[in-house]
């Protein structure tokens, strides 16, 4: 009889434990559920239009891959083009090129505007464009003198926000 007896205390201890871990685990879930997390969140969606023209009168837009042809080591050499916004909201341009991070210290670049008809040149970087505002601008590439002969690319972006 004794081994009996303790039977049915191991077998209530059992369960027991069982209604123990069973009852935690529903009121954690009970918990969990009724829990809630909330933010405030602003987006603000702007659309940027960014044309790029090779001509003043805005007839032709600049493709997305441009050959600059032959040069030699200490050419400057001077790509002018013509921005328009064409969104509906004023940006901030901005510009990057991976021209040195391809190219080494060969090489740099700047894209500079004017609003002067070509008078004074400044830096794009930042450069604000309501719009329908067209913008003259001209991105220089300087080669150095010490320039290896070769076939080099890059990337150039330029972006409005």
């Amino acid at each position: 009889m004794v081994l009996g007896k303790r039977k049915l205390k191991t077998d209530s201890i059992q369960i027991l434990i069982l209604v123990l871990v069973v009852s935690v685990s529903a009121i954690t879930t009970g918990y969990a559920i009724s829990t809630s997390w909330s933010t405030s969140n602003t987006i603000h969606v702007t659309t940027s239009n960014l044309g790029v023209y090779a001509d003043a009168a805005l007839t032709q837009p600049v493709p997305s891959s441009v050959d600059w042809g032959t040069y030699h080591p200490g050419d400057r050499i001077a790509f002018y083009v013509w921005i328009r916004n064409q969104g509906t909201n004023s940006v901030s341009l901005f510009w990057t090129s991976d021209l040195s991070a391809n190219s080494g210290p060969n090489f740099s670049d700047q894209w500079l505007f004017s609003n002067d008809g070509g008078q004074t040149w400044h830096d794009l970087q930042g450069q604000s464009l309501s719009p329908s505002q067209v913008l003259a601008t001209k991105y220089v590439v300087q080669l150095s003198t010490v320039t290896p002969d070769g076939t080099y690319t890059w990337n150039l972006t330029l972006s409005g926000s």
